[in-house]
Parts: structure tokens; C-alpha cells; sequence
């Protein structure tokens, strides 16, 4: 076994040594090695602005949005992992004035017969919703800036 080079009243000594030296000039600090421009590049604030300069509207996916500002497809999902970039959807949301809901609870009387009071059957009456004529997707996503506001829906 090895012997130790000090003995526990030298280590004593030494150890007092140290905590003197800490009180009277401090402890230096730690600093790392690397200078100056080191750690991620940060993006071309002109591209940037080619990207905010393309329309909401067209601010689709990844590839579409890319080709349309002129930039790598790359550098998109980079933004959107950053957080620059955000993805938000947009849903459709009903739109109905005062006035079509009014004129719809008119029109539900037609449906009552005169004499009877009851809902007369309606066998020879075809029933099209009318979202069919208003076919759209439901859900939409877009990328958008901060301080920006989406596109909103309604049919």
C-alpha cells in the first residue's frame, strides 16, 4: 500500500494556506476557452423577411411555403423549431346573420299542416344540407409570426 506524501498536520497547514489566499485575493473565475462567435449561426434576417413577405394564405406546408419565399425547405422547419415561425389551424366556423336565423324559424311553419297542427310528411321533399354546397376542408393550418393574426374561416 502506498504511503502518503503529506502528513495530516502538513495538510492542515496547507489547507489554512489556501483558505487565506481565497479571503485576501478571491478565487479567479472560469472561463471557457472559446471567444466570440461561437454556437449556433443565427438566421439571415433577410430571409426572414422573404418569408413574412409571402401571404398567410400561402403559407401552406413546408415545401409549398419554401418554394414560395424562395428559401430551402430546411430552413423553414429550422424557423418553426426555433419558434420564429408557428404553426396554427384554423377551423370553419358557422356564420350565420340575425337575419337567416330569423328567416329559417319562418320557414319551419310551412312544414306544419293547417289543420291538424302536426308536421306533415314530408315523403315527397328531398332534404340537401347545405354545406354540401359549400364543400371546404375543416381544418386549415398556416404558419404564422408572432404578433401576427390568422386567416379566419366561416361559411
Amino acid at each position: 500500500m502506498l504511503q502518503p506524501n503529506l502528513t495530516d498536520d502538513q495538510r492542515h497547514r496547507v489547507l489554512d494556506d489556501l483558505l487565506k489566499r481565497k479571503a485576501t485575493v478571491g478565487i479567479g473565475e472560469w472561463k471557457g476557452c472559446i471567444k466570440q462567435k461561437s454556437g449556433r449561426k443565427t438566421k439571415d434576417r433577410a430571409e426572414i423577411a422573404r418569408i413574412r413577405a409571402v401571404p398567410v394564405e400561402e403559407r401552406k406546408p413546408h415545401r409549398r411555403h419554401a418554394d414560395a419565399a424562395g428559401l430551402s425547405k430546411h430552413l423553414v422547419q429550422a424557423l418553426i423549431r426555433e419558434g420564429v415561425l408557428k404553426v396554427h389551424s384554423t377551423r370553419i366556423k358557422p356564420y350565420l346573420s340575425g337575419d337567416n336565423k330569423h328567416r329559417r324559424i319562418e320557414h319551419a311553419p310551412t312544414f306544419i299542416g293547417p289543420t291538424t297542427l302536426m308536421f306533415e310528411p314530408m315523403y315527397d321533399i328531398v332534404h340537401v344540407d347545405e354545406k354540401w354546397f359549400h364543400e371546404d376542408d375543416n381544418t386549415r393550418s398556416c404558419f404564422i409570426f408572432d404578433g401576427e393574426t390568422a386567416l379566419q374561416r366561416s361559411r
